[in-house]
């Protein structure tokens, strides 16, 4: 049996861990299979389990790719949160043993249990790293106005709470959207929260 995490923060950043076959793995990067593979597309939109057969005619050539790789029956689920991370756990085997809907139904809940744990062991994994590699160093109050924002606090809100001006609350922000590389305060919330910033 192969298992296999990803941890997803947008398109660009994937981290797979797996115990696939190395020559998979190999031609998995190689052909970027990342991009097309259905188990994944389907995890990115939907946290319901897919069994890799439901998915066969979205794209044959990958499963008969993945088949000649003793990769035959599997199913992902995936683990999505507010933070804007996913997750897609997998669960492969080869052989002739079709995985059923009736297997699937019994190891559901287990199957969404171990995703989950799997998901939060890397994103604290994950953010622990992140600011240090993006270099990123907001300031005492870029954080504590970026909180405010979080918790839906507006512009005067916070400024009230911290008791300073509306201005300067939008001036902290728009520093803190340079510095994220954001293009509005949600996003850099949102952006903020992911890298761990904000705990």
């Amino acid at each position: 049996m192969a298992s296999e995490f990803r941890f997803l923060r947008g398109a660009p950043q994937v981290l797979i861990l797996e115990n696939y076959p190395k020559a998979w793995m190999d031609r998995y990067v190689s052909r970027k299979y990342v991009e097309i593979d259905p188990s994944v597309i389907h995890g990115s939109r939907s946290q319901a389990p897919v069994l890799w057969k439901q998915t066969w005619e979205q794209a044959p050539e990958f499963w008969e790719d993945a088949a000649g790789h003793d990769l035959k029956h599997g199913w992902a689920q995936s683990t999505l949160d507010g933070t804007g991370a996913a997750g897609l756990l997998t669960l492969a085997r080869g052989g002739a043993q079709e995985i059923t809907r009736k297997e699937l139904e019994q190891n559901l809940v287990r199957m969404r249990w171990l995703g989950c744990l799997a998901h939060l062991a890397l994103q604290k994994r994950l953010r622990s790293a992140l600011p240090k590699a993006h270099g990123i160093n907001l300031t005492a109050r870029e954080v504590e106005i970026l909180k405010w924002s979080a918790a839906g606090k507006t512009y005067d809100v916070t400024a009230s709470i911290l008791n300073i001006t509306s201005e300067t609350v939008r001036f902290h922000l728009r520093n803190s959207c340079r510095k994220l590389k954001c293009f509005n305060k949600t996003q850099a919330v949102a952006h903020a929260s992911m890298l761990g910033l904000l705990s």
